[in-house]
């Protein structure tokens, strides 16, 4: 009693001392610091959590892969988009219908490749104001007939061939007919 006289208000303190610390203070590696109410364990890594029992791995591979799963998803989806924008366009482009041009891409590995090659092996269609080189209407022979005489005579009324030329040939066109 007279320790407690001493101590004054000391003996309630005594009865609130630091609580002994947690079992996994005195393994190598582990920290531990009280807050005045509780003891905070903290493990190294690579050890297991002792709230929990879980391994600490280090750096959250769990959270890696979200970020490169959401990644696939977005660089997919452009993919995709491109894909169905271009099979599109070169079916419009070639007269084909988009529609069956975008089936065709998307359900088949080499869609696109073969929507462009058969864009490219279909018939273009003219234009309306569009005439092949190399073919010529052939004229009536009418005026073919008349057209070579009237330059045959202008080329004798310039000189340019004589008159036993002209005779000749005048000759031949007539016969021709």
């Amino acid at each position: 009693m007279t320790a407690a006289l001493l101590l004054g208000g000391a003996a309630p303190a005594l009865a609130e001392a630091t609580p002994p610390p947690p079992a996994e203070c005195s393994d190598p590696g582990f920290t531990c610091d009280y807050d005045g109410a509780n003891w905070n364990v903290n493990a190294p890594a690579g050890s297991v959590d002792p709230q929990f029992g879980i391994p600490d791995d280090g750096p959250n591979i769990g959270g890696m892969f979200a970020l490169f799963a959401i990644l696939a998803l977005v660089v997919g989806g452009i993919g995709f988009a491109w894909r169905v924008s271009a099979a599109r366009g070169i079916a419009q482009r070639a007269g084909m219908n988009p529609d069956d041009a975008v089936t065709t891409t998307l359900l088949s590995h080499d869609g696109l490749a073969a929507t462009y090659l058969a864009a490219n092996l279909r018939p273009q269609p003219a234009p309306d104001d569009y005439r092949p080189v190399g073919r010529v209407d052939p004229p009536s022979s009418r005026q073919t007939v008349e057209g070579r005489l009237t330059q045959l005579k202008d080329l004798h009324d310039e000189g340019l061939i004589t008159d036993d030329e002209y005779d000749r040939r005048r000759t031949e066109i007539v016969n021709s007919v």
